[in-house]
């Protein structure tokens, strides 16, 4: 066991990987075989992660999340208890919005969002308070519950218990925290940032000169830097692209850069793919396409996006918010917490709207219920499921009996 690891385990509270997170803070990131110390705020200086992060949070930050009730028709929003409050205003500062997104941000890349639960005289949730993965510590006790640490930035220690703490976790090994992302996928995420960190540098400092001017005989440093000058003067700004004259066997030789002779735009390419492997997002969803790409095989990439990636998201955020915000008698009353998957898929209004009139049609739906799914009033008597075969009298109408004979 190393210095790190038997001081972690002396602490108490511990993170995953406690040691290497100690490394990082020491060295300034995690060491890659690339030559970049990377950490989780290097990571998303990455186009590709930051894309990656961003599409998840944003995406289920847009979802609407509802609190629901179960009944004996089915379930129907529930706005009077408290923690239906928390989806309106869970602090002074943020929109649920806000918060949803700052919360699957850190799980996306760290494995963990925290939140600190601010609660009232009753007991009950009246405020949601962000906080940074790397201000919380965990610790499992003997008999399996789970506390926390949080060091405030002004280095104030407050020791938090489960009920007090929302932790919002990504797929996880050990049951108690989220996977980190950029410490798996670190080699993929460091060759991408040195290449891309390179090539930056590379521009940013001139790199290669665009060519150079040759002149037979001896040249002093003096008459060099007054051509260079009057060369840069006559043809670059407002002079470029002008016809330049050389005399006295002057010669001018332009180099060309040529990054795709040496494979890195293709690295690049498939670094993209590689950290989006890692985040489990498709690549078109990050602006990242080819010439294969159509418009019908790119919609079907966006459903994909909605159910693979965005989908086991917004449950992890019901089953969370259920958990977390809700006592167990609420829970055994039938109260719990809805994140509207469908309006992922209302940009596809082809299929929504297909989707939609065969419900309808089928008597599982009624029209009322059809419309609230798009956002749209009620209207008179659309709240009786009526099947195709009896809407507009189509129904088979039955007989009148015979008038009885003179």
């Amino acid at each position: 066991m190393s210095l790190f690891s038997r001081l972690a385990a002396r602490l108490g509270y511990v993170r995953q990987g406690w040691a290497e997170h100690l490394a990082w803070m020491l060295a300034g990131g995690m060491a890659t075989r690339s030559g970049v110390a990377l950490s989780n705020e290097k990571a998303l200086q990455v186009a590709a992660v930051l894309a990656c992060v961003r599409v998840i949070a944003e995406g289920i930050g847009a979802l609407p999340v509802a609190l629901r009730q179960r009944t004996a028709e089915g379930a129907e929003d529930n706005t009077s208890a408290d923690a239906a409050w928390l989806l309106q205003e869970p602090n002074a500062w943020m929109t649920w919005q806000e918060v949803a997104e700052t919360l699957t941000m850190h799980a996306a890349l760290t494995g963990n969002g925290f939140a600190l639960i601010q609660r009232g005289v009753r007991g009950q949730p009246i405020g949601v308070l962000p906080l940074l993965p790397s201000w919380v510590q965990w610790k499992q006790t003997a008999d399996w519950s789970i506390e926390y640490r949080v060091t405030w930035p002004g280095g104030r220690q407050q020791l938090v218990g489960l009920i007090d703490m929302f932790h919002l976790r990504g797929p996880s090994w050990d049951s108690v925290a989220g996977l980190e992302v950029v410490r798996l996928a670190r080699e993929s995420i460091g060759l991408a940032a040195a290449i891309e960190w390179t090539q930056a540098g590379h521009f940013g400092k001139g790199g290669t000169p665009s060519g150079v001017l040759t002149l037979e005989g001896r040249v002093s440093q003096e008459q060099a830097e007054d051509l260079q000058t009057r060369w840069q003067r006559a043809y670059t700004g407002e002079g470029a692209g002008k016809i330049a004259v050389l005399g006295n066997g002057a010669k001018f030789q332009p180099y060309e850069l040529n990054f795709a002779s040496q494979q890195t735009l293709e690295t690049r390419r498939q670094q993209v793919e590689e950290i989006c492997r890692a985040f489990r997002v498709f690549p078109q969803m990050v602006g990242f396409g080819d010439k294969a790409t159509t418009y019908a095989s790119a919609e079907a990439f966006f459903v994909a996006h909605a159910v693979h990636t965005l989908g086991p998201w917004a449950r992890r955020w019901e089953l969370t918010l259920g958990r977390d915000l809700l006592a167990p008698r609420q829970r055994a009353t039938g109260l719990f917490f809805h994140v509207n998957t469908e309006a992922i898929l209302r940009a596809d209004t082809k299929a929504t709207g297909e989707f939609l009139r065969q419900m309808v049609d089928g008597g599982i739906m009624s029209r009322n219920e059809a419309r609230r799914r798009l956002g749209l009033n009620a209207v008179p008597g659309g709240d009786t499921p009526t099947p195709a075969a009896n809407i507009g009298g189509s129904a088979t109408r039955p007989a009148e009996p015979a008038p009885a004979a003179p």
